[in-house]
């Protein structure tokens, strides 16, 4: 049995999304970076979710959102999952499937130790796997511009359908603007920084960038290795396959012991109640197929979504 994705209403959640076999079919060339921009500004328009931190790596992608439930996380998931894949597909020139799996979604505890232990993961990808020297040097897309400056985000949307049947109409079709969007991608400061001066967390988002670098640059003259630097990072073959190292996924992330047995403990009762309404619906379809399907509890049709 899968693992029953559990949601708390404006629960804060990292996400994982990995390529499947490694391979580094997102490498962050300027097409790829703006495509994958385009995606996310698409399904954060559609759907409820905040973003409050993201980078696109090679052959997988984190993101930090905040979610009203889980059918809102799973529809905003599939409409980003399923178009990243697409518009990849159509740069690699292969149609087979992207991901590795489902993504997977682990809460993340309230305190502030917790959000910042998460962020700083996330902001230190591309140094802390020694492929560039300065966390600015990343060329895939990120938030960092927005958490570390002010700097808005935009993506470029092209509305496939529209553009398909339009060059069946013309063959051929050389301008991709008419068939464009243009998104900005709202973003959202972290839950522990929501009362804070803009200034103060921006600052701080700055002076975590420095420790990475600093921490980076002393285990690397430590070991006496370079990193791989942009280039080498772009002009890595798509289809190499990347060996990830694999471990078991905690239920809850946090650094605060009694924060995470306190989550833990919340998310077992929602469980628990997720999986009684599924057992009742099971007992009423099986007994009295048409009252029963009338009398079906509301949570186990939103089960079905999860």
């Amino acid at each position: 049995m899968r693992p029953l994705r559990r949601s708390l209403p404006g629960g804060l959640y990292e996400i994982t999304t990995r390529v499947a076999n490694g391979q580094l079919l997102a490498t962050p060339t300027r097409e790829i970076h703006d495509l994958i921009l385009g995606v996310v500004g698409h399904a954060m328009r559609a759907h409820d979710v905040k973003l409050h931190a993201f980078v696109f790596m090679s052959n997988h992608y984190h993101l930090l959102v905040s979610v009203p439930d889980s059918p809102t996380l799973s529809d905003f998931m599939c409409l980003l999952n399923t178009n990243v894949s697409k518009e990849l597909n159509l740069v690699n020139d292969r149609d087979n499937a992207m991901w590795s799996r489902r993504f997977r979604s682990i809460p993340i505890t309230a305190d502030r130790a917790s959000q910042l232990f998460r962020l700083r993961y996330i902001l230190a990808h591309g140094v802390k796997e020694n492929l560039v020297a300065k966390v600015s040097d990343w060329p895939g897309a990120s938030s960092l511009r927005w958490l570390r400056d002010g700097e808005q985000i935009y993506g470029k949307w092209i509305r496939r359908t529209e553009l398909y049947y339009a060059r069946r109409r013309k063959n051929f079709v050389e301008d991709l603007a008419p068939f464009t969007t243009t998104y900005l991608i709202e973003m959202t400061v972290l839950p522990c920084w929501q009362d804070e001066p803009e200034h103060q967390w921006r600052q701080q988002v700055r002076t975590m960038i420095a420790e990475i670098q600093a921490e980076a640059e002393a285990e690397r003259r430590l070991l006496g290795r370079q990193p791989l630097g942009v280039a080498a990072v772009l002009a890595q073959d798509p289809f190499t396959r990347v060996k990830s190292k694999r471990s078991r996924a905690p239920s809850v992330l946090s650094v605060d012991h009694a924060a995470r047995q306190e989550l833990r403990a919340k998310l077992r009762a929602l469980e628990i109640a997720w999986r009684d309404a599924a057992a009742v619906a099971m007992e009423l379809l099986a007994g009295e197929a048409g009252e029963g399907h009338r009398r079906l509890p509301a949570m186990f049709w939103q089960a079905l979504a999860l």
